[in-house]
């Protein structure tokens, strides 16, 4: 058994049942009712079986419902129709995260989108390119970037199609930074007989990654671009040690679906004391990022803050920032969770341009 693909709706590298020995379970499992099913169909016929399974607890799995998918070609598909719908995207900041390092790729890939796609057959004639047209801006180190147009013509631009997804590459960043982009939209496929599906950029799941050389492939979701309403909940999150003290206020969301699990909309701003001679706030898209923890029944906030990407700040304090070693400064709490209800014991981590790391106790 091996790993071919991991599922783009979790953080990366994680799996949905415990691997390897759950999936094992799970191909047993399938295997016996596989094996226990020709008594429902005539003898010799070929089928192909559909089987929805849930995991009940810990090392408890179950086959829920089976059922025969019809045959290739007994019905022909329709051709969807994909029809233009302008929309702005940002990256998920509301997404879980199993390991406090996940933060900094959700910065490190932190973005802002406006995308359009026309309106066109998804046939095999309009798939030969990419059918995206947009703007991006995007980090390159410190810098802030853009690029605009058809996404075929950006730098060493191609594309890959597959029933499941459309994929687009090019090249982002400049010199050492230089990095393989990629932006894939996929969308669940319409059952076979059903009415010619009509398509906007709504109903894709958008995900952005990046990748230089060997290093780890960073991914984020797309989501669409939040506004912010008057009423919009606000809550502060507070976390103060050795004379340092971080403020967070964000905007949550009106209607929680997962009461335990803080929601999140976008910042409002961050003010953050005792690290250098005057206290500062930071209200910029880049330099605040939020994550979500996840434990077993709970999940709570963890951020990265880079005051050197929030315009505006004084040039003195950001020579402070610099002459004490401060890049980022990371509100954390990354307890290793296995029963129970976690309430968070947040930490201050400041970590610096040369990469070293210290705790504020």
């Amino acid at each position: 058994m091996s790993l071919k693909e991991n599922s783009s709706l979790l953080p990366l590298g994680a799996t949905v049942l415990k691997w390897p020995e759950e999936y094992r379970a799970l191909l047993a499992l399938l295997q016996k009712v596989a094996n226990g099913y020709p008594q429902f169909v005539p003898e010799g016929a070929d089928y192909t079986l559909d089987f929805e399974y849930k995991k009940i607890s810990p090392g408890e799995l179950s086959v829920k419902q089976v059922r025969e998918l019809p045959s290739p070609g007994s019905v022909q598909s329709p051709t969807p129709f994909l029809l233009d719908e302008p929309s702005a995207y940002c990256v998920d900041q509301d997404q879980g995260m199993w390991e406090d390092s996940a933060i900094f790729a959700t910065h490190r890939l932190k973005s802002r989108w406006n995308l359009q796609t026309g309106n066109l057959w998804l046939n095999d004639t309009n798939l030969t390119s990419s059918f995206f047209v947009g703007e991006l801006e995007y980090l390159d180190g410190t810098d802030i970037k853009t690029l605009s147009g058809p996404l075929s013509g950006w730098p060493c631009a191609w594309q890959r199609v597959s029933p499941r997804f459309f994929e687009t590459g090019w090249t982002i960043g400049s010199s050492d930074n230089r990095k393989q982009a990629t932006l894939q939209a996929s969308f669940k496929p319409f059952e076979a007989g059903s009415e010619m599906p009509v398509l906007t950029l709504s109903d894709y799941r958008l995900q952005f990654t990046t990748t230089r050389g060997s290093d780890p492939l960073d991914a984020v979701r797309l989501v669409p671009s939040p506004v912010v309403s008057a009423d919009q909940p606000v809550e502060s999150v507070i976390v103060a040690t050795n004379g340092v003290t971080v403020v967070a206020t964000v905007f949550r969301a009106t209607y929680n679906p997962v009461p335990g699990d803080p929601t999140f909309v976008a910042f409002k701003e961050t003010r953050i004391e005792g690290l250098t001679s005057s206290p500062f706030t930071l209200r910029g898209y880049y330099s605040q990022t939020r994550g979500e923890m996840r434990g077993a029944h709970n999940s709570w906030d963890a951020f990265l803050f880079e005051p050197g990407l929030e315009p505006g700040l004084p040039p003195a304090l950001l020579e402070e920032l610099k002459a004490a070693n401060i890049r980022y400064i990371q509100v954390h709490d990354s307890a290793q969770i296995v029963v129970g209800w976690h309430i968070p014991q947040y930490r201050i981590t400041l970590v610096g341009f040369d990469g070293s790391t210290r705790d504020i106790n």
